[in-house]
């Protein structure tokens, strides 16, 4: 019998944002490094790594009031994609998409055990 998987919590770069990913969203669905023109701009570097997790279980613990969203349009697949990151230090915290309302994108660097991250995909 295996054991439940364990919690896992981030933050911004400030602190003011606090993440906390449970049940489902503990454990990723797969971990990825994007190179795509708008995650490269968006995280201004040439790759953009993420979790892709479960929506389910994605809850704000501080700083919700920091949260501020961006709409990109410019997307491969021409839907919107909602890239959420802190209004008071910048960080890139996560990514929605309508293509999978069930899914969350977490920006890995956010990641308080990011030291144990490791890419599963690179597109």
């Amino acid at each position: 019998m295996s054991s439940p998987p364990k919690d896992r919590t981030g933050s911004c770069l400030c602190g003011l944002i606090r993440y906390k990913l449970t049940g489902p969203s503990s454990t990723p669905l797969y971990n990825t490094c994007c190179h795509c023109l708008n995650c490269r701009r968006w995280v201004g570097a040439a790759v953009y790594n993420a979790s892709i997790c479960s929506k389910e279980g994605v809850q704000i613990t501080q700083g919700e009031d920091k949260l501020k969203s961006f709409k990109d349009t410019k997307t491969d697949s021409g839907k919107p994609l909602s890239r959420v990151f802190c209004g008071e230090c910048g960080s890139h915290l996560f990514a929605f998409t309508p293509l999978r309302e069930d899914i969350a994108s977490i920006g890995a660097g956010t990641l308080d055990d990011f030291e144990e991250w490791r890419p599963d995909v690179e597109q």
